[in-house]
């Protein structure tokens, strides 16, 4: 388990574009997958579910495009936490691992190293056979490691919890601009993707809300009108 904590480390403090660091990880289940299926040489995997916190600090300059975060809530430290939804799978014997580690960050919460490498179906929480296609990165002994990066997935895959952000009451909170695509009439659509939630408005007021219409992406848009919650 050291072995790819440090790695998870290493990946999110040496950017120089922003730097964090892994405060702990907190596994919550430990199974073994596959049905115990022997991977050739390397035998069975398991699969680990857990969280992985994080902190960071305001004040370095490396961290000064993170929006709002100088609105974030500190701990004592004066630092912000904040933490990710965590799966790794691993040869159950972890001296048969080939001491290589596949990282992801699972993009809408969505893991895709197996479909890519494996042949596999996607699937939320790699569990049976079927969910390991030809077994290729298990036969060959990778440790496979998520961490969820965005929030506004559903809880069934993997996402992080931002720190929340307290605004004072002078600050100007900028619209939201949200285009959508459809590709036939209708009177209705929803503003996230199929597997992302979407964010409700502060305010139920019809007032302030407007959709602007075009015939296809980049030409002005000739139609405006008021738009309606559901």
């Amino acid at each position: 388990m050291r072995a790819w904590t440090i790695a998870i480390v290493c990946l999110f403090v040496q950017p120089p574009w922003a730097s964090a660091e892994v405060a702990s990880v907190t596994i919550t289940s430990r199974t073994v997958v596959a049905d115990g299926h022997a991977f050739d040489q390397t035998g069975s995997y398991e699969k680990l579910v857990g969280r992985i916190e994080f902190v960071i600090d305001p004040s370095d300059r490396h961290n000064a495009r993170i929006a709002d975060l100088a609105f974030a809530l500190r701990d004592t430290d004066g630092r912000v936490r904040f933490s990710s939804d965590l799966m790794v799978l691993q040869p159950t014997n972890r001296a048969r691992a080939n001491g290589i580690l596949l990282f992801e960050l699972a993009n809408r919460g969505i893991k895709a190293l197996l479909p890519f490498f494996n042949r596999a179906a996607g699937s939320i929480s790699p569990s049976s056979p079927a969910d390991f296609g030809d077994g290729l990165l298990m036969r060959d002994g990778y440790t496979v490691v998520w961490v969820g990066w965005e929030a506004d997935v559903p809880a069934a895959a993997l996402r992080i919890v931002p720190p929340a952000a307290v605004l004072p009451p002078t600050e100007k909170i900028e619209a939201l601009d949200v285009d959508v695509i459809v590709n036939a009439r209708t009177g209705s659509r929803h503003t996230g993707s199929r597997t992302s939630m979407t964010a409700g408005p502060s305010s139920a007021s019809r007032g302030r809300a407007t959709a602007r219409v075009s015939p296809s992406p980049g030409r002005p848009s000739p139609t405006t009108s008021s738009c309606s919650r559901d």
